[in-house]
């Protein structure tokens, strides 16, 4: 079965007005659908992080045997691969598109060229690892 956008939510471009959070220039990001697969594995370097707009994405990493845990399911406005900054830009996780999804996909050199956006990203950072640490404790 194929999934696909219906067409009056399909559009060609995203405003920054839509995004006040980020307040990321238009230029410097791309926003594309994907209805299923990965968007990125683990152990892939990554040179950009992903906002997820619309949509669901599970966040899964190998065990020990190499079976694939379930780390967090991410909904709309969260980031995602921007964990890879403090691994030397490798992901630590691989993330499976569950749900017909729209991101933006952000340049990770911006950490550093926009002020407070860094400040942003760890405020993220310190959420999703408490998620993380709650799903770890019960497993």
């Amino acid at each position: 079965m194929k999934l696909s956008w219906p067409k009056n939510q399909r559009s060609k471009g995203f405003s920054i007005e839509e995004n006040p959070y980020l307040n990321i220039p238009s230029k410097s990001f791309k926003v594309f659908r994907k209805n299923g697969g990965k968007l990125y594995s683990e152990g892939e370097k990554l040179d950009h992080f992903y906002r997820l707009i619309e949509g669901e994405v599970l966040l899964t990493k190998k065990d020990q045997l190499g079976r694939n845990i379930l780390l967090l399911k991410v909904n709309q406005e969260d980031l995602l691969g921007f964990q890879a900054i403090q691994n030397s830009n490798v992901s630590t996780h691989t993330a499976h598109i569950h749900k017909p999804s729209r991101f933006m996909k952000i340049p990770l050199s911006l950490v550093t060229a926009l002020p407070n956006f860094h400040d942003k990203l760890i405020q993220q950072l310190v959420a999703h690892l408490d998620q993380i640490e709650k799903v770890t404790l019960s497993i």
